[in-house]
């Protein structure tokens, strides 16, 4: 069976309510060029909460804009990859990241003839749910999760969460299409396979809050990002590495990666892209060659014990541990006190600036009354920005070494 007929087939036994209506319209026929395996919006399934179709744009082109203009991916801009509060502005950020992931997504959809519309929202928004201070904040914030009984912490489940719960327009959530939500949980670039095909059997109108990392996306276009995601960060890291001295020089990365992908971003980028298009090209797949997937892997397991692991990095993990577990204590402590911000007498005694941000969200997310404050408290740090954090740090405990 076709791609094309299965997604037909799917959409049809979606719940009512939450198909978009057929689409009509020469907006539409911009799509009928793409290849047998790309996404049309014409199959959409739809969003949780159904909304008016726009006159102007096919569903994923506003997905896309609903995310470029949310608060949630502005603070991305103060959110670091792997280098914590770097004197150097020039050092990677995510929204750095998830823009170099979207660009060359586009470039992989539009060689392939996939629905670049689809891709872009999925690789904007992929990150929208990354706590502060990189890899450390969310294993922080994952024991956290663990030792109160919330579950698991991962940055991929947590976008989602961002994306569905999260007000953003208008008191609203984004309440994003389907495929781009399923797109952004099931990104993971973490799992590295040299071949990525779609899951186009699994039902992705169900809401699912603990998605396996090795989930598949639904669609050649989430594959695509999800593929592009772990190239994007790791030629970027090299580059972070040597403007800031971790690295001497592009020569320090293995002469097997050199030989293979190159010696600077541009080259490795321009590298994997090319093979990946040469692997991919007329397939419902997403692939590399064998020795490119190879040097990948040698790439990320320099990256681990040269860059990862390195004397600044360890220097700041004790210094972020302890701001993001002080900060989850008193704020579900605050948030406890005051009856979720309801109690405006309790209210008032919590002046620190961070707390009066805190409680301006608790006033326009309107949690229900069986919410726990932890579960609240842990939507508020983990959307926090590095720079909030370190100021809402110093701000709550002025005396406090650290």
């Amino acid at each position: 069976m076709k791609a094309s007929e299965e997604v037909a087939k799917k959409r049809a036994r979606a719940p009512a309510g939450y198909r978009i209506p057929l689409p009509i319209g020469p907006k539409y026929d911009s799509e009928s060029t793409l290849s047998q395996f790309a996404s049309r919006s014409r199959n959409c399934l739809g969003r949780v909460k159904p909304i008016s179709e726009d006159p102007n744009r096919l569903p994923w082109e506003r997905d896309y804009h609903r995310i470029l203009y949310s608060s949630a991916f502005k603070r991305l801009k103060h959110k670091t990859q792997v280098f914590y509060a770097p004197e150097n502005d020039h050092i990677t950020t995510r929204m750095d990241h998830s823009l170099q992931v979207l660009s060359i997504s586009e470039t992989i959809c539009r060689r392939l003839s996939l629905n670049v519309d689809l891709a872009r929202a999925i690789a904007l928004g992929h990150d929208i749910g990354h706590a502060p201070f990189g890899h450390t904040g969310e294993e922080t914030l994952d024991k956290i999760c663990r030792d109160n009984g919330l579950g698991r912490f991962s940055h991929e489940v947590n976008s989602l969460r961002v994306l569905d719960c999260m007000k953003e327009l208008h008191g609203e959530t984004l309440n994003l299409t389907f495929e781009v939500r399923d797109g952004v949980v099931c990104h993971c670039g973490e799992r590295y396979d040299r071949v990525i095909e779609p899951d186009r059997g699994k039902d992705i109108t169900k809401y699912r809050d603990d998605v396996p990392r090795d989930e598949m996306p639904y669609t050649l276009e989430g594959c695509v990002v999800r593929y592009v995601d772990r190239v994007a960060y790791l030629a970027a890291d090299v580059q972070d590495a040597i403007a800031l001295g971790i690295l001497e020089s592009d020569k320090a990365v293995p002469s097997e990666v050199r030989a293979t992908l190159g010696k600077d971003i541009g080259e490795v980028i321009g590298s994997l892209t090319t093979d990946m298009l040469e692997q991919s090209e007329g397939k419902d797949l997403i692939a590399t060659s064998k020795k490119t997937y190879e040097s990948i892997q040698i790439l990320y397991e320099f990256s681990k014990s040269k860059i990862y692991r390195c004397e600044l990095v360890e220097h700041w993990k004790p210094i972020v541990q302890q701001m993001v577990n002080s900060l989850f204590a008193t704020l579900t402590e605050v948030i406890a006190s005051t009856d979720t911000g309801r109690d405006t007498r309790k209210r008032s005694r919590y002046k620190a600036a961070t707390f009066q941000v805190m409680f301006e969200f608790l006033d326009s997310m309107g949690y229900g009354e069986g919410v726990r404050p932890e579960r609240i408290a842990l939507d508020f740090v983990s959307g926090m920005t590095d720079n909030f954090a370190a100021r809402s740090f110093s701000n709550i405990y002025p005396m406090r070494m650290h």
